[in-house]
């Protein structure tokens, strides 16, 4: 038995050696650029922290503001460049089409939210 219970004890981690890594935050030392690799490409100069996700949002950001102001001139653009009234009717078109399937989308879950009693 004795045996036994020995060897189920090898089998578990050391108790203080678990306590040592669960020390609160103020008892912990504060990380230095040392304890952190630093990855390098080879020969390649960009930065992971070069703002890539802020790119990707300005853009997305800014293609939107392009497409909603088409939308909103396009009777404007159609009326002074004939011949791109019918693209631009075909894109208004599209775009209704669109916010009529979202309003149908959000009603519906709307009713969903109704029939199942929750009010907020």
């Amino acid at each position: 038995m004795a045996a036994s219970l020995a060897s189920r004890k090898a089998l578990l981690p050391d108790v203080e050696q678990i306590n040592s890594t669960l020390r609160a935050n103020s008892e912990r030392r504060p990380a230095s650029a040392d304890d952190f690799e630093t990855p390098q490409s080879a020969g390649d100069d960009t930065n992971p922290n070069s703002g890539g996700f802020r790119q990707g949002l300005t853009f997305a950001v800014f293609v939107a503001l392009i497409l909603a102001a088409l939308y909103i001139y396009a009777p404007l653009l159609g009326d002074r460049f004939a011949p791109l009234q019918p693209p631009l009717a075909q894109y208004t078109d599209l775009v209704d089409q669109a916010r009529l399937w979202l309003d149908t989308q959000v009603q519906a879950v709307q009713a969903l939210i109704a029939a199942n009693g929750g009010s907020g």
